[in-house]
């Protein structure tokens, strides 16, 4: 998985790429609590290298269930 740097934020299809997941996936997440994607005033998410981090411990936890 890559990473991003401190201050980029991603949109959905870019950080799905990134993380390797789908977008319903990505949502998924989003309602676990996994992720808290910032909105933009359209309601648009927002990602940023904190959920890039938040997604990789939580596959890393499940891999090891």
């Amino acid at each position: 998985m890559e990473t991003i740097e401190q201050n980029s934020h991603l949109g959905m299809g870019d950080f799905c790429a990134l993380v390797g997941y789908s977008d319903s996936t990505v949502r998924r997440l989003e309602l676990m609590g996994v992720v808290k994607p910032s909105r933009t005033p359209a309601g648009w998410r927002v990602f940023g290298p904190t959920d890039v981090e938040a997604v990789k411990a939580w596959r890393e936890a499940q891999l090891n269930k």
